[in-house]
Formats: C-alpha cells, sequence, structure tokens
C-alpha cells in the first residue's frame, strides 16, 4: 500500500460532533458551549441510550479540537 494514499483518522478525544448548551445536546452546531467529542457520543452509544446516539457518533466532524501541550 502506498504512504499516500493511506487517510489520517483524527483522535474521537479530538472530534467534536456536537455542542452541549446547559443540559441539551445540539448535534451539527458550531455555537458556543461545551464540545461534545465523537469519543463521549460513542460511550453513550455502548451504554445503549437509544438510537440517536449511534446516530449522532457517526456523524461527521465538525472542528478539532487543539492538541494537549504538555512539556
Amino acid at each position: 500500500m502506498n504512504r499516500s494514499s493511506k487517510t489520517t483518522r483524527a483522535d474521537p478525544m479530538r472530534e467534536v460532533v456536537g455542542v452541549m448548551v446547559g443540559s441539551v445536546i445540539y448535534p451539527h452546531a458550531r455555537f458556543a458551549g461545551e464540545p461534545i467529542t465523537r469519543a463521549r457520543m460513542q460511550f453513550m452509544a455502548a451504554c445503549d441510550l437509544g438510537k440517536k446516539w449511534q446516530e449522532w457518533a457517526k456523524a461527521p466532524a465538525l472542528y478539532l479540537l487543539p492538541k494537549d501541550r504538555r512539556p
């Protein structure tokens, strides 16, 4: 396999797929609020809390959180 043909997948802990304002989650929203990552959505889907969590976990990423800047 050619290196240039490989696709790199972002870390699910950095991929934001929704925003939580108060106690309401807005998938596909980009306004101010607590970002909800793909990993969190996948965890909620694994807890079998409903079909919407599975759909949200597969949603396209809105943006990536910055990498941790640890020394």
